[in-house]
């Protein structure tokens, strides 16, 4: 609620600026060049409560992340900008022999080690202090990029996305966690307002899955797939049914209006009601997919000089990573 208050509705009062420029706010509301998290960061006591707050979407989040693919094949993670290490903490309770090791800025792993004590999982679990676009990183089998990508431009991310394939060992994998623009850009909703949400307080914005995979091959590499979440389903289900609502409101009083129009001039007709596509309509069943809300992502790309190795299922398929 304070970082909507203090930060939030401010920028979006400019969100019309912003648009026609495609370039965020924060300089002109704010009046320093200083990025959000550099803002969200000025004070132990505005640390905290960022991080609390990402934290609490993280719980939602993360437990459905690593089950969206199979990771038992992975030894270590590495979660790069863990902050609090709700990812990483998830993937290591899930998987009993993966080992994570929860990568951020030193001022901000303090507020992870907390979390990390009270984990069943937490002698599997440590922390390295570094800044991923200039420090060294850790070697390991899986990085998870979990809501860090849309935080830069397409650049920013195909260079970092570049320092993590180098670190990565033979047969490696990243794990991305975005949200996910439909092919047109216009939702779902929930998506495209958190692509707008990000224009206004970031250089980055949410993409789609075509958008992603030019990204990750851009970076070197290959087998990229991508899982929407069940709960991202639900979503989307819930907004074609509200449109459907919407519609069949606006059929039915087109025709309670023309039937008052009859009424009035005497005219009656033979009608009885509305339609019977107005009552009790059967929505088509929906396919079953994965995951947990907000999370509308997940994808798992291979090195593309890696042998081809399992990434995922789908059903009765076996879906594997191919070297480009």
């Amino acid at each position: 609620v304070r970082y909507s208050d203090e930060a939030l509705y401010r920028l979006w009062g400019e969100l019309e600026g912003a648009v026609r420029e495609a370039a965020p706010r924060w300089e002109k509301v704010f009046g320093a060049r200083g990025s959000l998290f550099e803002h969200f960061y000025r004070t132990g006591e505005a640390r905290a409560d960022f991080l609390a707050g990402m934290h609490g979407l993280g719980l939602l989040s993360s437990p459905a992340v690593v089950r969206a693919f199979n990771l038992n094949g992975f030894a270590t993670l590495v979660d790069l900008g863990g902050a609090t290490g709700h990812l990483a903490i998830a993937a290591c309770e899930r998987y009993g022999r993966m080992r994570a090791i929860v990568y951020d800025l030193a001022e901000v792993l303090p507020y992870a080690r907390p979390h990390i004590e009270a984990s069943r999982a937490r002698d599997r679990i440590e922390c390295l202090a570094g800044d991923f676009f200039r420090g060294p990183l850790p070697r390991a089998p899986l990085y998870a990029l979990a809501k860090i990508l849309h935080d830069w431009s397409d650049a920013r991310c195909v260079e970092l996305l570049r320092r993590v394939r180098e670190a990565l060992e033979p047969g490696g994998a990243v794990l991305v966690t975005e949200m996910l623009l439909d092919d047109d850009r216009c939702g779902p909703t929930a998506a495209a307002m958190q692509s707008l949400n990000m224009l206004v307080c970031t250089e980055g914005r949410e993409r789609t899955v075509g958008e992603y995979r030019a990204l990750l091959e851009a970076a070197g590499f290959g087998g990229v797939e991508a899982r929407r979440t069940r709960n991202e389903g639900r979503v989307r289900r819930l907004e074609s049914l509200r449109r459907e609502r919407a519609a069949r409101r606006e059929r039915l009083g087109d025709v309670r209006l023309a039937v008052d129009q009859g009424e009035r001039s005497g005219h009656r007709g033979d009608h009885r009601g509305p339609p019977r596509s107005f009552i009790g309509h059967k929505r088509p069943r929906q396919p079953h997919v994965e995951g947990q809300e907000g999370q509308a992502g997940r994808f798992l790309a291979h090195d593309q000089e890696a042998e081809p190795l399992v990434a995922g299922r789908k059903r009765n398929q076996i879906a594997k990573a191919s070297p480009a």
